[in-house]
Formats: structure tokens, C-alpha cells, sequence
């Protein structure tokens, strides 16, 4: 009697062990074949396993509001439309307080703001590597409610005198970009960091 007792236990263990054997085997062969597994897409195009997963994945979180992660340093793409346009250097879901360069005359301040409208990260252009790393990239969720974002352009308009530059303003979308003022240019380089040391080098 305690034999059989034994052996059915013995019994169990195995095919206990030959399951959880057999569905690690499979999906560590899923995660290695993965890429190469493709499939016909609904437009006509072949695409692999791993791709439509992290197609799937992109969109499951590109719904996912940002009102808790403070955005500073963030890539932004203004319109929606794939094109990355600038950097984010205030946000106004934030308190944001400094001085730029240890210079008084440089201070800047911006009170946290309400009613702001939603955003998200963007499953056209998820992340951008430029000069101020490798970041997300933030896109309107909306149209209702307040700008969140102050943004700085990543290209120039152009070569202006100080008097002409006042008057130039770039529209992208619904947003248009403009000369930033004093307090701005202050912000720009406090909340990222620049400096007249690496302004140069790396800037």
C-alpha cells in the first residue's frame, strides 16, 4: 500500500515536471523563433511575430494619460503626425523654479496649471535620439483643454537680426513656434541642464 502511495506521487511529480518542462520549452522557442515567424498583415504586407506583438504592445499603452510622470526632457511630436519638433523644457502638470546658470537675472518660475489637455506617448515615433538623449515622445491626446507643454524647436527658423527674429513665428499644425522670451531661454537651460560649459560642446 505505502508503494503505491509512493508511485502515485512519483507519478504526479513526473507529469507535474513534463508539463511545466514542456511550456517553458515552448515559449523559450516562441521568444527565439519569434522574429523570424511572419505572417500576411490585413494591408497586404508581411510582417513578423515580434513585430505585430510590439505593434499590439505600442497600442495597448499609447492610450496611457501622462498626468503623473513629469515630461521635462521628453521628445514632442506637436501635430501627431510622426515628426518630432522639439523638446519639452516646461511642464505645466509641474511646479517649476530656478535659475539658470547661478545667474539672478536668469530666474524663472511657472506655477502648476489645471485643466490641461491629454497626452500620450506617440506609437508613430515612440522614442528620438538626439542631442539631448534617448526620450520619449509626447503627442496630444485631444484637442480640449490647456497646452501642457512649453516646447522648444530642435531646428532654426532661420539667421535674423535680434529686431527681426521678434516678428518670425513657425506654424506646426495647430501650434505655432516663436522666438522664446528671456525667462523662457532661462527655463530652456535650467530644466535641461545646459550650461556655459557644455553649451558648446555638446549643444
Amino acid at each position: 500500500m505505502k508503494f503505491l502511495k509512493k508511485s502515485k506521487k512519483l507519478i504526479i511529480g513526473i507529469i507535474i515536471g513534463l508539463i511545466v518542462g514542456s511550456v517553458v520549452s515552448v515559449y523559450a522557442a516562441y521568444s527565439y523563433f519569434a522574429e523570424d515567424v511572419s505572417y500576411a498583415s490585413s494591408n497586404g504586407t508581411e510582417i513578423s511575430v515580434q513585430e505585430a506583438l510590439d505593434q499590439l504592445y505600442a497600442k495597448e499603452n499609447s492610450g496611457s494619460k501622462l498626468e503623473t510622470i513629469d515630461c521635462t526632457g521628453y521628445y514632442a511630436d506637436v501635430n501627431d503626425d510622426g515628426t518630432v519638433d522639439g523638446i519639452v523644457f516646461i511642464d505645466l502638470a509641474y511646479r517649476a523654479t530656478g535659475v539658470w546658470n547661478g545667474n539672478r537675472n536668469s530666474s524663472y518660475s511657472y506655477l502648476a496649471t489645471s485643466n490641461l489637455r491629454s497626452y500620450k506617448i506617440s506609437t508613430k515615433t515612440s522614442s528620438y535620439s538626439g542631442k539631448f538623449g534617448t526620450r520619449s515622445v509626447v503627442a496630444p491626446n485631444g484637442t480640449s483643454g490647456n497646452a501642457r507643454f512649453y516646447v522648444m524647436a530642435l531646428s532654426d527658423y532661420g539667421s535674423y537680426t535680434w529686431s527681426d527674429a521678434r516678428s518670425k513665428t513657425q506654424t506646426v499644425g495647430s501650434v505655432t513656434f516663436r522666438l522664446p522670451s528671456k525667462e523662457e531661454w532661462s527655463a530652456f537651460g535650467g530644466q535641461l541642464g545646459i550650461t556655459n560649459s557644455n553649451y558648446s560642446s555638446t549643444y
